[in-house]
């Protein structure tokens, strides 16, 4: 079972975890039980629960489950996921939205599409019948994310979860980048360098949201710590008392975190994770269609769509078409 990411939860027991089985949907109808259960043979790390031996062995993905107990040696907290396999082949995602989910909902996901697509090389493609994976952004209860693309047993497609709370652009744009196989900027084990927890003022619920990784267990290789990253959480992220639960050493009275943007070293991270510098960064053109006839002056028009979904290739309209006229 591989892991998955919860944006500021307000309840982790309760609305995360989606059932798709009898077992979990007795517990969630049951949570005082679980809430016990979890207490007493789960430990939290960051935004992850980690299951005892009771839910390891479940072909169910989890909210939030990622499969090692309590002191295990493996530990899969990074900043971006060091499994090669679990980032998107050729930095391609397919995708589909729910048609169920509202407006401003969707809106964000083609900001946040758009806003990655015309800085990165990551595409985002329509999902098509033989994608043999994709995801499926959908309405839920919360806002969650798999980190990196991940195969789920019997499923072609992996969700995003965007619950009643999560339809700003900022969010969206957040679990995007879960999706993509970067986790929280202010869990890096350094940290500690650039940052001050204030752990008196964190909501108790929400301590292991804030513990930093294990430098022998992570890899970071991708650039400075940034204040700035879409995926640094904000100065005052699950406080407690209304006062903040990080602020930066050098200047505590600056902003953490971007609201609905990407930081420039987010952009880099990227571009490094996906071998970026390599690939085209535009996109590419479909073929032209047949010369339409020739019209009362004297001219016929033919036209192209962009192959990449949601790219503005060159020279391209806002709905991504081009018009070709000649004289006829």
């Amino acid at each position: 079972m591989k892991s998955m990411c919860v944006f500021c939860s307000p309840n982790l027991i309760s609305t995360v975890c989606r059932s798709q089985s009898l077992v979990l949907d007795f517990f969630r109808r049951n949570k005082a039980m679980f809430a016990f259960i979890l207490l007493t043979s789960f430990a939290i790390v960051d935004s992850h629960i980690i299951a005892s031996k009771l839910l390891q062995d479940s072909d169910v993905p989890l909210c939030d489950v990622i499969s090692y107990r309590r002191g295990s040696s493996h530990r899969s907290r990074r900043h971006v996921v060091a499994d090669r396999t679990l980032l998107w082949d050729e930095g391609v995602v397919p995708y589909e939205i729910d048609e169920s989910l509202p407006h401003l909902a969707k809106f964000s996901v083609k900001y946040a599409i758009n806003l990655i697509q015309s800085k990165t090389c990551i595409r985002f493609k329509l999902r098509e019948s033989t994608d043999a994976h994709f995801v499926k952004i959908t309405i839920g209860t919360s806002c969650w994310s798999y980190i990196g693309r991940r195969t789920i047993p019997d499923k072609k497609f992996q969700e995003v979860s965007l619950g009643p709370n999560c339809f700003s652009k900022g969010i969206v744009l957040h679990e995007i980048m879960h999706l993509l196989g970067f986790y929280h900027e202010h869990t890096r084990f350094d940290r500690d360098k650039y940052i001050n927890v204030l752990w008196d003022n964190i909501d108790p619920a929400y301590l292991d949201y804030f513990r930093p990784v294990d430098p022998s267990v992570s890899s970071y290789e991708l650039g400075s710590y940034d204040y700035d990253s879409v995926m640094h959480y904000k100065k005052f992220a699950h406080s407690s008392n209304g006062k903040p639960t990080m602020e930066a050493k050098i200047d505590p009275g600056r902003f953490l975190g971007r609201q609905e943007s990407l930081s420039d070293k987010d952009i880099e991270k990227i571009k490094k994770t996906y071998n970026c510098q390599q690939k085209r960064l535009t996109g590419i053109w479909g073929d032209w269609s047949p010369w339409g006839k020739c019209t009362g002056d004297s001219l016929r028009m033919r036209l192209r769509k962009c192959a990449d979904d949601m790219v503005v290739c060159p020279n391209a309209y806002f709905d991504g078409f081009q018009i070709q006229k000649e004289s006829c």
